[in-house]
């Protein structure tokens, strides 16, 4: 079973109070705020970062494209790239199996479509959730919930 989440890093945490929230651009919540490590993992391998620097609304909106043009446009073959460096998950659908690499850490992580397809969607709903929780001024970011996929009416 794949195991996702995240932790905001204290340096980020600690900094946060004097950006608002509220008014964070598409570009600030991609590449500037809420920075920190996901966790990526199940029995067999850990694709987690541990670097402190990682976007977590890009990559919670960045797995979600992926996992759509998986799963609902068939595409067979999906990079995640990170920003400002040479990191990537890998993303191969074969056999209705989605099998996932990446290129700083070994091993390989498989699950069937279905699976990889709900664990995300609970990942991206729960990453919205606990974020709106822990920031409150994000749940009048219309940008962030575009980003994440949801809907006014689902916020």
């Amino acid at each position: 079973m794949i195991t996702l989440g995240y932790a905001i890093s204290e340096n980020w945490r600690t900094s946060w109070e004097r950006i608002d929230l509220a008014l964070a651009t598409e570009s600030d919540l991609l590449y500037k705020v809420l920075l920190g490590d996901f966790r990526f993992l199940d029995e067999t391998a850990d694709f987690s970062s541990k670097w402190g620097w990682v976007p977590i609304v890009n990559f919670a909106a960045s797995l979600k494209q992926v996992a759509d043009a998986i799963g609902h446009h068939h595409r067979s073959d999906e990079l995640l790239s990170f920003t400002e460096s040479d990191a990537f998950l890998q993303f191969v659908l074969r056999d209705n199996k989605v099998h996932v690499s990446a290129s700083y850490a070994g091993g390989e992580i498989s699950s069937t479509l279905d699976e990889f397809s709900s664990v995300v969607d609970s990942y991206v709903s729960d990453t919205h959730r606990r974020l709106i929780r822990d920031y409150s001024a994000l749940s009048k970011n219309r940008s962030f919930d575009r980003l994440l996929g949801i809907n006014a009416s689902q916020a």
